[in-house]
């Protein structure tokens, strides 16, 4: 998934259409449309598959789960 997201990258900054791009990298155009917005945000940290969830959701995940397992 990693290297998808990268080709994203170029492909998009050389005027590739949505459309075009999850052709290419054989996935959804939301998908496509949510990396490049992402790398808009936080740059090439967005090739990390664990950024691609906000710090807010990150946290919330994280005391749900402990919830869940609590006595």
């Amino acid at each position: 998934m990693r290297f998808r997201r990268a080709m994203t990258l170029p492909a998009s900054a050389g005027g590739s259409t949505v459309p075009v791009i999850a052709h290419l990298v054989q996935a959804d155009e939301d998908t496509v449309r949510d990396v490049i917005h992402r790398f808009n945000e936080i740059g090439c940290a967005c090739l990390d598959p664990y950024t691609l969830i906000s710090a807010g959701l990150s946290l919330w995940i994280a005391a749900q789960a402990a919830r869940s397992v609590s006595p």
